[in-house]
């Protein structure tokens, strides 16, 4: 038996057949990703950081118990301080 986190989603379906059961997936249904109100890494652009702007520096960036690993406000899932995206605000 599979155990889910205790959020609410829907698990679904890739063309394959394959049931994902992730928050993070891109093919979410938009209608979970409203539930959420968070962007995926995919649509925000998330990417490696080149300059100042990362997510180490950014208003959204909620900081976890290690130094390169966070939460984000706007884009879903585990983010690293050293990466950015499109929806970066400077704290």
């Amino acid at each position: 038996m599979i155990s889910l986190p205790a959020i609410h989603f829907q698990p679904h379906t890739h063309s394959d057949g394959r049931v994902c059961y992730t928050t993070d997936c891109e093919f979410r249904p938009s209608s979970d990703r409203q539930a959420y109100d968070k962007a995926f890494k995919k649509e925000a652009n998330y990417r490696k950081a080149d300059g100042f702007e990362r997510c180490g520096t950014c208003i959204h960036f909620e900081q976890g118990p290690n130094d390169r690993a966070g939460t984000c406000a706007v884009v879903r899932g585990i983010v690293r301080s050293n990466y950015v995206s499109d929806l970066y605000e400077q704290a």
